[in-house]
């Protein structure tokens, strides 16, 4: 007999009865070696595996399997075809037969409804967790916006209480910043910041100098090589900065770049031509960006 060996209990005895062991019960070896002539053996269930019991078994009352014989199996307990199941909430597409919905919080509720109403509650349960709802048009259902910003925490900006949702994003009212958990993170990888494009570095310094924020020209190309699609506007007229992919291109920084509005277009194979030729009305783009306003990635609103 040696650890990890199969074995099945053979022999009645009190101690092994109160553990809840009996004769025909299997289980493995987990000694690697006897004590006194005793094993150490965790007996197990069969098809869950749960364990029975942990004991020492005398090696005289076990014997060993190279696997459990086929006859030794306990049968299975016998399928049943029920007429009907009763399914908390909804069931999945995949349940067949006669399956009834039933959620027991609100069935006393819901089985008088009336067919407009029952609608509704149906239409509760479905968005009961959509985000920037009214929590007024739920009668049935508590209404519980995943995004609300209930948290507490210091503005990185202006140093001030600002508000976070429990994703980490969050704005502050005293000085505009809109943040996520990850904007310190985010300007060290790409240059950037979301949902503001503006960096933290940026933006603090924007901050103490009594600025409004706003991305420089350079996080407005890096925004551009993040998210492919970039918009400002100048003089009223919006324009636009995408990437077109080539027959060359792997990756954002092989695209094409397009920068055009309704009267223009022009393109350009690499940042370094956009940036020293991108130009509105012969006037370099790069030069003229004090007088660019809202510059962000497109539809950001």
């Amino acid at each position: 007999m040696k650890y990890l060996d199969l074995v099945e209990l053979t022999k009645e005895k009190p101690a092994y009865t109160k553990a809840g062991v009996k004769p025909g019960d299997f289980g493995a070896v987990m000694s690697e070696k006897a004590i006194d002539g005793k094993w150490q053996v965790v007996f197990s269930e069969f098809y869950t595996g749960k364990d029975i019991a942990d004991i020492m078994v005398n090696e005289e009352d076990l014997k060993v399997h190279d696997d459990v014989p086929m006859d030794r199996y306990p049968k299975k307990l016998k399928q049943i075809k029920p007429s009907m199941v009763l399914c908390y909430d909804e069931p999945f597409k995949s349940m067949k037969g006669n399956i009834k919905e039933f959620l027991p919080t609100t069935y006393e509720w819901t089985k008088d409804l009336n067919w407009k109403d029952l609608i509704h509650f149906k239409w509760e349960k479905q968005n009961k967790n959509v985000s920037g709802l009214n929590e007024n048009n739920f009668k049935y259902f508590k209404y519980d916006d995943p995004y609300v910003k209930d948290q507490l925490v210091k503005c990185s900006i202006c140093g001030h209480i600002a508000m976070q949702d429990q994703y980490g994003n969050g704005e502050c009212k005293n000085c505009g910043w809109k943040f996520s958990k990850d904007e310190e993170l985010l300007e060290k990888k790409a240059g950037i910041s979301y949902p503001m494009l503006v960096t933290p570095t940026t933006a603090r310094e924007q901050y103490k100098k009594g600025l409004p924020f706003k991305a420089t020209f350079d996080e407005f190309v890096n925004g551009l090589y993040f998210y492919s699609e970039m918009l400002f506007e100048y003089n009223n007229e919006v324009y636009e900065v995408f990437l077109r992919a080539n027959k060359n291109s792997k990756s954002n920084e092989d695209c094409d770049i397009v920068f055009c509005s309704n009267g223009m277009q022009q393109e350009y194979k690499t940042r370094q031509d956009f940036e020293s030729k991108a130009n509105i009305g012969g006037i370099l783009l790069k030069d003229l960006w004090g007088k660019v306003n809202n510059p962000s990635y497109m539809y950001c609103g």
